[in-house]
């Protein structure tokens, strides 16, 4: 499996195929290296309802192969059983060190290995995914939720986050949270959000026990875990909010990282300081603490998780590492690029 490249991506999810797809669209020469099937939870989702260009929906094996057959088409080398554990500098150009003691060589890296798949106890829970219940929250919530009741469950502060969106066009937003007081987890002024807009109801000490619905989600089933009581409650949706860990263990010690093993990128890092920045010129957006080195999706920090914006993160992290690969800049000889700020 030995090889040099352009722009090595590794993960074949939504976020990986639209960077290569991209990438190669654009006359790079790219390689994808994912460790299982392509396509990543994509292949799990029943139904996605809100991908451009398909107004009735597909699902989310065949959005899959569409993707990896438009990469393929634009010229991408696609290798599965391809996992990567291990990345370093070799020669000016980067090196990624497969599980077999093989490697790929590149000029840039694009890192969407996605996340690790969540827990999903509750029967009913994987049938409806992409059919009401979704990872993460779409850009544009969906007209058919308006003075509907949706939930969301998860982490404590993206879910009081979505909260406050879903609010806007929803009648009711219920937040489930296993632990007790899901204030003390939040940050004040968030609280203070919470507390002020109407519509929104937390349900603590509570667990979905089971989703039901026919050819979507219709309702859930709730125990409350402290008295065992079962509440059965009609839901149009259910979001699901920074479930799952970040497939980043191999990358401990070379890349920055958050407390979640999130990759850190610029511009949400405060500064190129922050990221112990080796070069002269500014990081290109997506640009991780290692330069030519991007992450994309719910990988990297505040990475959208939603299919629609991980596809944006993927296409956005290929055009900079084509920039960076035009310009040279694993030497800071590159042009200096536009202020991502």
């Amino acid at each position: 499996m030995s090889g040099s490249f352009d722009v090595a991506v590794v993960g074949a999810g939504a976020a990986g195929l639209a960077a290569a797809a991209c990438a190669a669209a654009e006359g790079g020469r790219v390689v994808v290296l994912e460790r299982g099937v392509p396509g990543g939870g994509l292949r799990e989702c029943a139904r996605l309802e809100a991908v451009l260009g398909y107004p009735v929906g597909l699902s989310g094996s065949e959005f899959a192969e569409r993707a990896l057959v438009q990469a393929r088409r634009f010229g991408a080398e696609v290798r599965t059983g391809a996992e990567v554990c291990g990345l370093r500098s070799q020669g000016g150009a980067l090196e990624l060190i497969l599980a077999d003691g093989s490697s790929v060589t590149a000029r840039a890296a694009i890192l969407a290995m996605g996340k690790e798949p969540a827990e999903l106890p509750a029967p009913g829970l994987r049938a409806f995914i992409g059919r009401g219940v979704y990872f993460g929250l779409p850009p544009v919530v969906p007209e058919t939720l308006e003075s509907q009741d949706v939930f969301v469950a998860g982490d404590p502060v993206a879910a009081a986050r979505a909260a406050l969106r879903l609010s806007r066009r929803c009648r009711r937003v219920v937040i489930v949270s296993r632990g007790g007081r899901i204030a003390a987890r939040l940050p004040a002024g968030l609280v203070e959000r919470l507390r002020a807009r109407m519509g929104i109801v937390v349900r603590p000490h509570a667990e979905i026990l089971e989703v039901a619905g026919v050819e979507r989600i219709e309702a859930l089933a709730l125990r409350d875990r402290r008295s065992g009581k079962i509440a059965f409650r009609t839901a149009a949706a259910l979001f699901l909010l920074g479930t799952g860990a970040p497939r980043t263990s191999w990358l401990t010690g070379t890349l920055a990282l958050d407390a979640r093993g999130a990759i850190v990128t610029f511009p949400d890092a405060l500064s190129p300081r922050t990221l112990a920045w080796p070069l002269a010129r500014r990081p290109y957006p997506k640009e991780t603490s290692h330069p030519c080195v991007f992450a994309a999706g719910a990988v990297r920090r505040r990475g959208a998780e939603h299919t629609e914006g991980v596809i944006a993160e993927g296409v956005s992290a290929a055009w900079a590492a084509l920039q960076c690969v035009r310009g040279s800049a694993t030497t800071g000889t590159g042009s200096d690029p536009p202020d991502p700020r």
